[in-house]
């Protein structure tokens, strides 16, 4: 083998490698991003009237680099008081992840009825007016769900039914 041949050789093996190398390192950047965004949940529901929200819900686990995760959502800003959905972006090394932050009221509303005397020639007050103690996050409004039939008299009970404003019902 004439000495141009060996440096022939040479330089196709150095080109080789370095092919190499550049894929290995691409490969090893695909799957770091890969497995980075592995760790983001894109939409986190909590229950309404619970504590502010952060961040760190959307993620499994810490990022290996947080200080280059961020949000246009100012969290510190959120009613959760307030059943809504809100959506919002978190960026993660370079990259835009739409999110949603979800605020659901699914506690149906409490209250405890008050006994009542009335005449059979009396109407059924207003189921509202039969209940204390009513307690939701949101407005509640009380029916009767079923009336007796009072005309011959005697000793009744009427079931009341409270709704929220989140169509949670007791």
């Amino acid at each position: 083998m004439t000495p141009q041949q060996t440096g022939r050789i040479v330089k196709i093996l150095i080109a080789a490698v370095c092919v190499l190398f550049v894929g290995l390192l691409a490969y090893l950047t695909v799957m770091f991003f890969r497995n980075e965004a592995a760790l983001l949940t894109q939409e986190v529901t909590i229950e309404a009237g619970a504590a502010k929200p952060d961040i760190s819900m959307y993620f499994s686990e810490e990022p290996r680099f947080p200080k280059l995760i961020s949000s246009n959502l100012n969290f510190n800003e959120v009613n959760t008081e307030l059943p809504q959905t809100i959506r919002f972006n978190i960026k993660m090394y370079g990259f835009n992840y739409p999110c949603r932050l979800i605020i659901a009221d699914t506690i149906p509303p409490e209250g405890q009825g008050i006994a009542q005397k009335i005449f059979a020639s009396e109407d059924l007050p207003d189921a509202a007016s039969c209940i204390t103690g009513i307690e939701d996050i949101t407005d509640v409004f009380a029916t009767w769900q079923d009336v007796p039939d009072m005309s011959e008299g005697g000793s009744f009970i009427a079931k009341a039914l409270l709704t929220d404003g989140c169509g949670n019902e007791t």
